[in-house]
């Protein structure tokens, strides 16, 4: 059985949608190919388009599933590695 998951991204603690500006994608991928208990892995990502100095700062992710909820948070600078 597959659990369908949400993906929600925030910046700045704000909710984003997607736009021109921002698009999301909540790609699986299963890494045991037993069909008894296949484990899945997923990847969330935010693309976000021309980016600009006001784009730059902490943004959220948060998946919600029917096994819970799991957030993270990432910060996008101008500095390079």
């Amino acid at each position: 059985m597959l659990i369908k998951s949400s993906v929600f991204f925030f910046k700045d603690n704000q909710p984003l949608s997607s736009s021109s500006k921002y698009r999301t994608a909540l790609n699986e991928r299963i890494t045991s190919p037993s069909s008894f208990a296949p484990k899945l892995l997923f990847d969330a990502v935010l693309y976000v388009a021309n980016v600009t100095k006001s784009d730059y700062g902490a943004y959220q992710c948060k998946v919600e599933n029917t096994l819970g909820t799991d957030t993270t948070e990432i910060t996008l600078s101008g500095l390079s590695k």
